[in-house]
């Protein structure tokens, strides 16, 4: 997505578009494939499948499309400041035109809706952002937000830890994963739930965000050949997939394991091994598939959010479903691309344009350089031929 702030690199917005079209295929699987099996709604404690093969459980752990999304949120801001200076305020004003205009519309109207759901704290919660700490009653409208929270979460921190960790980020960063872990080790031996703190708030998710910005600093400061980068994406994608399979047989997402309070370090490293390569490819994705993903990719944020109460809606009505095969996944599978993608994409494409482009348009720029040499990210080779945005 064009920026003021950050030179234009297609290969983010093609990650950005892979990620949305994950959480959307994972989210319609899990709640059609429910339907067409079963007849009732989908309960991930009762009705997760525990025996895919290494090729399904990317697509029964698809949840982990949300960790590539929160790796790729710590790169792409790390990438845009090194050599920079950020401007706090105006940092967190462009966060907040970027996130908060179609939050707050699918908020107001989820409320609309549901009136009796209004709470003050649980709003109030939801505005700060601490969504991710409350359980509103608003219903599938508003069923993203605990993310939106998370990640604002990082973005109110994002600008210290950018300056902290600048001089020596391989040190502050690790030191700062070990801590994490560490705590969320302690958190789990007081009887906390190792689910819920690795999963649904920033003390799990920030492992992600830091693996993002070590990735972001790596690239920058390495600056690979692309066949480099090549034998890095040959390396990582398969490691990927392994260690997805090897994460569903453990017991997949419903599972509370004191195991799980490594597992967001080791997710965001294999997603930002996959990010780095990806975007160390000096050209990288220009036929058709690659800017078809592009596409998507920009109104990736829309998708995010509207997919999850489109996908609730289909599965309340068999009439919509598409089941030519009687198999269930299949099925499941065919009406997620034949419906609910082209369903998600058109009302993305309307509230991109009519509410978050307009939005976006009032971003200003925050970075300003630092005195010494030029940023990595204006001198990076993979860069050298993408305008800044105006």
């Amino acid at each position: 997505m064009h920026s003021r702030n950050i030179a234009y690199l297609p290969a983010v917005d093609q990650v950005r578009g892979f990620a949305a079209l994950w959480i959307l295929f994972y989210h319609s699987y899990q709640l059609l494939g429910s339907r067409l099996r079963t007849g009732e709604p989908f309960r991930k404690e009762t009705m997760w499948e525990r025996d895919a093969g290494p090729l399904l459980a990317p697509l029964v752990e698809g949840h982990t499309a949300v960790a590539l999304f929160m790796v790729l949120s710590g790169f792409i801001f790390t990438w845009g400041a090194i050599g920079q200076r950020i401007d706090y305020l105006r940092f967190i004003g462009n966060r907040f035109l970027r996130i908060y205009p179609l939050y707050l519309v699918l908020l107001m109207v989820a409320l609309a809706a549901r009136p009796r759901a209004f709470e003050l704290d649980v709003v109030l919660a939801m505005l700060l952002p601490f969504a991710d700490f409350v359980r509103p009653g608003t219903g599938p409208l508003t069923g993203m937000s605990w993310a939106i929270g998370v990640e604002f979460q990082f973005y109110l921190l994002f600008p210290l830890l950018f300056a902290l960790a600048r001089d020596n980020p391989a040190r502050l960063i690790a030191g700062w994963i070990a801590c994490a872990v560490l705590l969320r080790l302690l958190a789990v031996g007081l009887g906390g739930s190792a689910y819920h703190v690795s999963y649904w708030h920033l003390a799990g998710r920030i492992d992600q965000f830091l693996l993002g910005m070590a990735a972001a600093f790596w690239l920058a400061q390495a600056r690979p050949e692309p066949r480099r980068c090549v034998l890095l994406l040959c390396m990582a994608v398969p490691m990927s997939v392994a260690l997805l399979h090897a994460f569903h047989r453990g017991g997949g997402l419903p599972v509370s394991a004191p195991w799980k309070t490594i597992w967001p370090a080791i997710e965001g490293a294999m997603w930002a091994l996959c990010i780095a390569g990806w975007i160390g490819l000096r050209g990288a994705g220009q036929r058709w598939p690659a800017r078809v993903l592009q596409w998507v990719g920009t109104r990736s944020f829309s998708i995010y959010l509207l997919h999850y109460p489109l996908v609730q809606l289909l599965a309340a009505h068999p009439g919509l479903w598409w089941a030519p095969t009687g198999e269930w996944r299949t099925d499941a599978l065919l009406t997620s691309a034949c419906v609910v993608l082209p369903l998600s994409l058109l009302l993305s494409s309307l509230t991109w344009s009519a509410i978050e482009k307009p939005f976006l348009s009032l971003r200003r720029s925050y970075l300003t350089p630092l005195d010494g040499p030029p940023s990595p990210l204006t001198a990076h080779p993979n860069t050298a031929s993408v305008a800044r945005a105006p």
